[in-house]
């Protein structure tokens, strides 16, 4: 038993019946599905540009040159777009990729935060680890030595986390405080909770 799709197009050019039968090549079993689909109006005056090319064809199995620039056109357009698809989903693996891969590092660069700073407060290391971490930000924890989780690295991302979080640094420079001065006048407020955080917990 065969299933079979039957396609006809009458000259009147206004579209194309579609039906799928099951037959046994002689005798037709069963009906399925059928549907019909109209021309567009390029396509319609594709198809009598056609029609006057192939009267004078010697040959009728030939094609229209028309049609089968038509056709060229259509395959060219088809590889295109399957060579988008194949884009887009590398794209989306890509995307899945580098999502694990900045977990992976945000977890670890949190990790090494609270080998440096046992008593950091809860959740404080994975929201610097985030802050750090995020892809595209030109932050230290893309960096090699970020990468690498080396304690230097990990050290400048955790005091300004600090700076800008449990100081009154942003705000100095919001009075127009020079950055270095505005660094200097809140060294000594950084230097002690990343103290109270290496040694003696958070107060």
């Amino acid at each position: 038993m065969l299933t079979t799709i039957g396609l006809m197009s009458g000259t009147s050019l206004d579209g194309v019946d579609v039906a799928l039968i099951e037959t046994d090549g002689r005798r037709v079993n069963a009906f399925g599905p059928s549907g019909y689909r109209p021309y567009t109006e390029p396509e319609r005056k594709l198809l009598r540009q056609a029609l006057a090319e192939a009267i004078h064809l010697p040959n009728r199995d030939a094609r229209p040159g028309i049609l089968a620039e038509a056709e060229a056109i259509e395959s060219a357009e088809q590889e295109c777009l399957s060579d988008a698809e194949l884009r887009a989903r590398r794209r989306e693996r890509d995307k899945v990729r580098r999502a694990h891969e900045g977990a992976r590092l945000q977890a670890e660069f949190a990790g090494a935060i609270r080998e440096l700073f046992p008593y950091c407060p809860a959740g404080r290391a994975e929201s610097i680890a985030r802050h750090a971490a995020t892809r595209a930000s030109g932050r230290i924890g893309l960096t090699a030595a970020g990468r690498a989780l080396d304690p230097d690295a990990v050290r400048l991302a955790v005091v300004a986390s600090v700076r800008h979080i449990d100081t009154n640094y942003d705000k100095l420079l919001m009075s127009a405080v020079e950055r270095e001065t505005a660094r200097r006048q809140v060294h000594q407020r950084v230097e002690d909770v990343l103290s109270n955080w290496r040694n003696r917990g958070a107060r």
